[in-house]
């Protein structure tokens, strides 16, 4: 017999079963009397009893229609052991039920606070007066046992089914209907599909089922009318999607499209699932959804781009005219900050809506200066801004919620030491002002999925949480508390706030309109995921082959899987998470110590970024490999002809390399002005215009230095020289033509530079035999194919194409520099499929050159030794595949003779004597060596394993630390190494010496520090 309890038990008219107590009080035990209880309702006492549930039962009943107490518990009912022991059973499985039943209690809140969060939007008076009832039975619901609750929550269902379905039926009816609207309808209706899982628990119990017949006929009405509602939404928007889809691709149409939304001929892999993009994957439907999004992140970057030039002359003006407040934000525009009585930065801005009086009095002392154009420019776009935003998050006067950065604390704070104290815990705090995990959560802390909306943040949460936990731990009540401790974290916030009101309105800008822009589509991601948990998945085995169904009955018949258990619904919802409602990075939950809350993922993050500067920071070994290994790339590219040709990247870097100075100039600029960098900006090559930060327009190199870290320059300037070149590359091998087909020249050329801006002229390229406008849409083709080229080349390093592991910390510490190597791998061996990112079919080199390399063995067993014959039956692409093949082969091949000669020239020169030609003699050793081992990593096992084996990164560090604290016991001070290149040194300072940022680096590249990474690759 089940030992848990069941509070209350019900009788068929809903009420509490009074013969459940009154057998409780007689036999003195609540499982007996439960067991006893559900007896009466078996067919095995009904035939001794009589049915006393027929209508034509004439015995006595009590009040709620159940026998009476002292009838029930004769003994000769309970006589048969097989009925005691079915009685025993369903008694057990009564109370699991129950026990699910409040489980689902649990999916109710949840509800009820998604619902409170949408409501929170509405400025009607009857969405105040829902959200204040929702609240009610939120608050309440715990308090209430399972019946109740699922009775107040069905009556609350069918308000808000009632409600959705009329609003929804009445949309569709129009000509034409607002699919965010009906979106929005048909998420108020899926909140509710809990009601389908009660359901199924209650019915899944056939005494339970009895008792609660109209309950049940109720709520399965209501499921009713909910799932025709949604049926009817489903169907209209499965042509809006197929339309959508159809739109952004040249290959499939709208038929194509809608038929792929209801069945997949195969599910993607797993390394597709957790290693790659999703705009790679090899799903259809899902490269379509890449797509779309990224049509709106191009857009929202591109308003971004022209606001901040607009802005960045504001700004400068503002600095002109106040010079020597130049380094001090706070000093800099301190006369349009709004103040309280005391003098204190109250963190709004002054504005004739909220105070009127500081208003006109600042108009009247500096009308016609920079600042005021500036406050004018502020108020009217802050406005604006505002307006894209639900009614609930406007700001009105209030600054955005954006903190300080590191400069700003150093330059302006008055209080410093609070404010490294501060600093110190954002390092491995969570707070609601990070903006990587989602900007909304339950109560349970979940994130709740909508658009985020961030900077918008009343206060810092980690600030309440910390005076909530002091008061509640001095004894004041937990609704004091909270109380207290809100006052509290809104009266800190202006301390922390950022006063850069350039870079402020920036971030806000930047936010607002990619809410704007995400928000148009949302509707379409959260649909097109509802078709792929419906669709029919194919399975194949690993070789793409359908599986045959060998079951009775099944047989020869297509085996396939629920969409919801594929891993292509699993890829759509991460991209959908991802890049539409903001949440990059998962929770990793938190541990509690010293009385402080350490964040997982934060402390993970600071281990990665640390890595990052002391194993690349300044290391000039590894950005000379970096920039040999992806010029290798980009001239296999080359010499492939598919994208850009040699000559075209010849004058590539010619061009690149005349504006290297007006490049490095722009470093001090708030706004590129050089036509390079202006290209990059626009077509997002390098995938770094994310302003998500105070400093984004910061014109200042010293500022710039402290917020992104100049200890990468050696990398960052490798990585935009080459992906700049492999831009202009692709542009001048791009023919442009007037309206009438008349030449005009390379794409590259044809973009001029005036006023710092980038002109286009009335432009037309050629698609197949087509004259295609070169307008926005194509411009962001363009953006597409080239991240896609650059992506295959040098690994996925743009966070809008990040991969799922990325959003992993833990993950995200494994694969840490070694971005390059699923994407290598998919651009040697993808089977020939087409990309919506490079518009075109695409195979893997290797693949193709196999292909060739086996036609043409078949040919030559033949005797036929015309090698042109199995040439011709290639594509252009495999044609250019295994032109790329056969230029790795030959880099290769000189690798190896390279590394003999270098090896000769150095056999025979004393490392005394020598020391400068050896050092030069083992550092082009040393880079040669890692170019042959990268090289040949896809395909040599020793190499594979030679990179893989080398440990993570984190465990690299970690084995640092642990070495450095090992030596640092004091029995073990004086240890000096005996041999090897650091004979004679002791063991803690070398130790310790290694975990000081750039101080390692500047080691690596003595000549003993040279000498001990090749004999790492056991080279001499």
């Amino acid at each position: 017999m089940a030992t848990c309890k069941v509070q209350k038990v019900w009788a068929p008219n809903g009420k509490e079963s009074k013969l459940f107590l009154d057998l409780k009080k007689r036999l003195k035990s609540e499982s007996e009397a439960l067991k006893a209880w559900t007896m009466v309702y078996s067919n095995d006492f009904r035939k001794v009893f009589g049915d006393w549930r027929s209508e034509d039962f004439e015995g006595e009943l009590d009040e709620n229609g159940e026998p009476k107490m002292l009838q029930v518990i004769k003994e000769e009912y309970f006589k048969d052991a097989d009925a005691i022991i079915k009685a025993e059973k369903d008694a057990q499985r009564y109370v699991q039920s129950s026990e699910k039943l409040e489980e689902y209690k649990s999916s109710m809140h949840d509800v009820l606070v998604r619902k409170i969060a949408q409501l929170e939007r509405s400025s009607g008076k009857g969405g105040k007066i829902m959200q204040t009832n929702l609240k009610r039975l939120k608050n309440n619901l715990k308090s209430l046992n399972w019946m109740s609750a699922t009775r107040k929550f069905t009556a609350t269902a069918a308000k808000n089914i009632h409600f959705a379905k009329i609003r929804l039926d009445s949309e569709l009816g129009k000509k034409e209907p607002n699919s965010a609207l009906l979106s929005r309808y048909n998420n108020y209706l899926q909140a509710f599909d809990t009601l389908n899982e009660l359901v199924a628990e209650i019915q899944g119990n056939p005494i339970m089922a009895e008792t609660m017949k109209e309950d049940l006929k109720l709520i399965n009405e209501l499921i009713g009318e909910k799932e025709g509602a949604k049926r009817r939404y489903k169907n209209y928007m499965e042509g809006v999607v197929a339309d959508k889809f159809a739109s952004v691709t040249n290959k499939y149409d709208r038929e194509a499209i809608q038929k792929m939304l209801k069945e997949a001929p195969f599910d993607i892999k797993g390394r597709e699932k957790l290693l790659l993009y999703a705009g790679d994957a090899s799903d259809k439907i899902i490269q379509l959804m890449a797509k779309v999004i990224n049509e709106q992140q191009q857009k929202t970057r591109q308003a971004s781009i022209e606001f901040s030039r607009v802005l960045a002359d504001k700004v400068d003006a503002v600095e002109k005219e106040r010079s020597q407040y130049k380094s001090n934000p706070e000093k800099l525009y301190e006369p349009i900050l709004e103040k309280d009585s005391n003098g204190n930065l109250t963190g709004r801005i002054i504005h004739p809506n909220h105070n009127k009086a500081a208003y006109d009095a600042f108009v009247a002392a500096n009308g016609g200066t920079a600042l005021h154009d500036f406050l004018e420019f502020w108020i009217k776009e802050y406005g604006r801004l505002n307006d894209m935003l639900p009614m609930s998050y406007r700001m009105g006067s209030k600054l955005p919620t954006v903190m300080k950065k590191g400069w700003e604390k150093v330059f302006t704070s008055e209080n410093k030491l609070e404010q490294i104290r501060e600093s110190s815990r954002k390092l491995f705090e969570a707070t609601n002002t990070d903006i990587a995990t989602g900007e909304m959560t339950d109560d349970a802390g979940n994130v709740i999925h909508q658009v985020p909306i961030h900077f918008t943040q009343p206060y810092d949460s980690a600030v309440f949480n910390r005076k909530r936990k002091e008061l509640l731990k001095e004894g004041v009540g937990e609704s004091a508390a909270t109380k207290q401790a809100t006052e509290f974290a809104i009266a800190e916030l202006p301390k922390h706030l950022s006063f850069d009101l350039g870079s402020s309105l920036q971030v806000f800008q930047h936010m607002a309109e990619n809410y704007s822009n995400m928000s148009e589509i949302a509707d379409i991601a959260d649909t097109t995921k509802e078709f792929l948990g419906e669709r029919d998945v194919l399975k194949t085995t690993s070789m793409g082959e359908n599986i045959i169904s060998k079951m009775k009955g099944l047989e020869n018949k297509n085996i396939s899987i629920k969409g919801t258990e594929s891993k292509a619904y699993q890829l759509i919802e991460s991209l959908i998470e991802t890049q539409i409602y903001g949440i990059t990075e998962k929770e990793l939950g938190s541990t509690s110590f010293l009385g402080m809350e350490f964040d997982h993922r934060k402390l993970l993050k600071l281990i990665s970024k640390y890595n990052s500067m002391n194993m690349i920071g300044g290391n000039v070994l590894a950005a000379s490999s970096n920039i040999l290994m992806g010029e290798t790339m980009q001239w296999a590219e080359a010499f492939g002809g598919e994208y850009y040709s040699k000559k075209s990247y010849l004058k590539a870097g010619m061009e690149y390399s005349k504006n290297i100075p007006s490049i490095a100039a722009d470093a001090i600029e708030r706004t590129p002005k050089n036509k390079v960098n202006l290209i990059n900006q626009w077509y997002d090559v390098l995938g770094d215009y994310h302003p998500d930060g105070a400093g984004a327009s910061d014109k200042s190199i010293i500022r710039k230095s402290i917020n992104s870290g100049a200890l990468f320059f050696l990398n960052s300037a490798g990585e935009h020289m080459m992906q700049s070149k492999a831009m202009i590359a692709t542009m001048m091998s791009t023919e442009v033509f007037d309206s009438e087909g008349k030449s005009l020249g390379n794409l590259y050329d044809t973009h001029e530079v005036k006023d710092g801006k980038l002109e286009f002229k009335d432009l037309y390229i050629k698609k197949g035999k087509d004259l295609i406008k070169y307008d926005a849409a194509q411009q962001r083709e363009l953006s597409r194919k080239v991240q896609y080229i650059l992506r295959k080349m040098h690994g996925n390093y743009n966070r809008q194409t990040a991969a799922e592991w990325q959003r992993n910390a833990v993950y995200g510490l494994i694969g840490q520099f070694r971005k390059w190597i699923s994407d290598g791998v998919d651009r040697r061996f993808k089977k020939g499929d087409w990309s919506e990112f490079a518009e075109k079919d695409v195979e893997g080199n290797y693949r193709s050159t196999w292909k060739f390399m086996k036609a043409l063995s078949s040919d030559l067993k033949q005797f036929n030794f015309d090698i042109s014959s199995s040439w011709n039956e290639l594509t252009e692409v495999q044609k250019a595949n295994v032109r790329k093949t056969a230029f790795e082969a030959g880099v290769f091949t000189a690798t190896i003779a390279g590394l003999s000669l270098l090896a000769v020239a150095a056999s025979g020169l004393d490392d005394e004597k020598d020391k400068g030609k050896l050092q030069a003699l083992r550092y082009s050793m040393y880079i040669t060596n890692r170019l042959n081992t990268e090289l040949m990593f896809f395909i040599n096992p020793m190499d594979t394993w030679q990179i893989l084996k080398s440990p993570a990164a984190a465990m690299s560090v970690t084995q640092q630390v642990a070495q450095t604290l090992y030596y640092a016991l004091p029995w073990n001070w004086d240890e000096q190494y005996e041999a090897g290149i650091n004979k004679d040194k002791n063991k803690l300072l070398h130790n310790a010496i290694k975990l000081v940022p750039l101080w390692k680096q500047l080691e690596r590249i003595t000549p003993d520090g040279i000498k001990g990474q090749l004999q790492y690759y056991n080279i001499n």
